[in-house]
């Protein structure tokens, strides 16, 4: 019985570095959309402006 609780354990530590990395990732790419988006239309007022 302890063994499993381990091996659960084990697993639940062995994961969270990898879902931490996905969820940076995430993150990293939603900003970069975002800066992405931000520049385009700053772009297209000032053009639109002249």
């Amino acid at each position: 019985m302890f063994y499993a609780i381990f091996n659960i354990f084990e697993a639940f530590v062995l994961a969270i570095p990898v879902i931490l990395i996905q969820m940076l990732n995430i993150i990293a790419q939603a900003l970069v959309l975002m800066m992405i988006l931000f520049q385009l239309t700053f772009f297209v007022t000032h053009v639109s402006v002249f």
